[in-house]
């Protein structure tokens, strides 16, 4: 699942040069042969994640780097025993970490550079977790290059479950071919003056939001009551202290009739602090790192500016929403 194709909009701009399955260099343990997926991942979307980091031409050689890479993914593999597992494609309830391995693809492509993508399911892990994996195997690739007897200092942990199998497909998110993907880019000092401004419209509303973070937006145009409540939520979720009673929680609900209810919405994720800018396998820093591919419709995704300096949003609407957004003389007054 890791070194899945780049492609930009119907635009395919990469040739398979080879592909093979890479599998962890030490078979996984048989107490962890089964990875349960919590109640959150069974009901989360049925989606891959795909990203991209580029890095320029240095000169390396291909042959050396492509046998580096597969190197130092199959000694990360063996830390990340699940991603190297398979679980079924229809209402997954948990991960056969049977060492079957990742996929890895070779793939020239025109940008006058190096790229390496990735991609895992969602329901395995969350963009955090995908990052994390990503620049441990940087890191593993590194070593492995200049000291190929490194041991992984830090291991991961993945929590345990109990089994539970809720029999769902999960949350669907509209595919469409009427939708258009754009990144807008907001500078550090307009998101500023962005807080600056929420700040005083909660404080004229009796409801001071005294320090808003550079993710919450507003929502029916009323951020004072909407950031309010989503961090009251935060705040009583956060004061849960062990995973079964959250869990519990979940439980309790009607989850079909609760998926049903997300048709139609705006689905938002921010990457923001991932570091995808410090992904470094031994040949410098990124100069860009973005999603791989189409978004779903009527979503976004927040990443940290390429310098730094500010977010990143990537948004997929329909052709006539993204011509109204793109032409907002708000939104535009903040980028």
């Amino acid at each position: 699942m890791i070194g899945n194709l780049v492609r930009f909009g119907r635009r395919q701009l990469h040739t398979v040069v080879s592909r093979e399955i890479i599998k962890p260099s030490s078979p996984t343990p048989s107490h962890l042969k089964t990875h349960n997926l919590s109640l959150i991942d069974q009901v989360n979307a049925n989606l891959f994640m795909p990203m991209v980091t580029f890095y320029p031409n240095t000169g390396i050689c291909r042959d050396k780097t492509t046998l580096d890479l597969k190197n130092s993914l199959s000694q990360t593999l063996t830390k990340y025993y699940p991603f190297a597992g398979r679980h079924a494609k229809v209402a997954p309830s948990y991960v056969d970490c049977n060492d079957n391995g990742a996929e890895f693809l070779v793939a020239s492509i025109e940008c006058g550079g190096l790229a390496v993508a990735w991609s895992l399911s969602h329901k395995v892990a969350d963009g955090s977790s995908l990052f994390h994996f990503m620049k441990d195997w940087a890191k593993m690739n590194r070593f492995l290059s200049t000291e190929p007897k490194h041991e992984f200092s830090n291991d991961p942990k993945f929590i345990h479950f109990e089994y539970m199998n809720i029999n769902s497909r999960g949350l669907d998110l509209e595919i469409s071919d009427d939708c258009v993907t754009r990144s807008f880019m907001f500078p550090s000092s307009k998101i500023k003056e962005l807080k600056q401004k929420v700040k005083a419209m909660t404080t004229e509303s009796g409801k001071p939001i005294t320090n808003p973070t550079r993710v919450e937006n507003e929502c029916e145009m009323n951020p004072e009551s909407f950031i309010s409540e989503l961090r009251n939520q935060k705040t009583q979720f956060q004061a849960i202290r062990n995973i079964e009673t959250a869990m519990g929680i979940f439980s309790e609900w009607d989850l079909e009739e609760l998926l049903r209810k997300f048709t139609g919405l705006y689905i938002c994720s921010s990457l923001c602090g991932n570091s995808a800018y410090e992904i470094d396998f031994g040949w410098g820093k990124p100069v860009k790192a973005t999603h791989a591919g189409d978004l779903r419709k009527n979503s976004f995704i927040l990443m940290d500016a390429p310098n730094g300096d500010g977010i990143e949003a990537l948004v997929c609407l329909g052709n006539q929403d993204m011509a109204i957004v793109q032409n907002d003389p708000e939104l535009l007054a903040f980028g």
